[in-house]
This record gives structure tokens, C-alpha cells and sequence, in this order.
């Protein structure tokens, strides 16, 4: 059942597009990538949002992290068998 409290816990807040993860999605596996100085959250983010759309990697939107780094990321867990 819905209530304010439930609500509060699954409202996307300021999430951007509906494949972001949040800090709480992520818990302590979201560490930060210095070489991008991104976090891995935000790499994630934009790996989810590619399959879940459908999108071309290129059309990857300005508000992720760039397409080279996300796709770099996504290769090694391809090859993992992680997606």
C-alpha cells in the first residue's frame, strides 16, 4: 500500500531519465573512477540507459558521462558476462 513514507522511498527525486541509479541502488559499489573522475554510479547510469532505451551508443545524451568511457566500461563487463 502507498504511503508518504513508501512514496518518499521509491520517488525518483532528481533523477534524470528512469534507468539512473540512485546512492541507495548502489550501496558501497559505486566507487570513483579517477581516470574519468567520474563515479561509477554515473557510468552505470548511462550503461543502463543505452539497453533499456534502445539508443546508439552516440546518441548517448549530453548529461552522462562521454560515450568513449561508458562503452569503455561496458566492454570488460560484456566480456564478463555481465550484461
Amino acid at each position: 500500500m502507498w504511503t508518504p513514507a513508501t512514496r518518499r522511498q521509491h520517488s525518483p527525486g532528481d533523477s534524470r531519465y528512469g534507468s539512473d541509479l540512485t546512492d541507495a541502488g548502489m550501496g558501497d559499489h559505486c566507487p570513483v573512477d579517477a581516470a574519468a573522475d567520474r563515479s561509477m554510479r554515473e557510468i552505470m547510469s548511462a550503461i543502463f540507459h543505452v539497453l533499456r532505451s534502445g539508443c546508439a551508443w552516440r546518441m548517448l545524451p549530453k548529461d552522462f558521462p562521454p560515450m568513449t568511457t561508458v562503452y569503455g566500461w561496458f566492454l570488460p563487463f560484456r566480456r564478463e558476462g555481465l550484461f
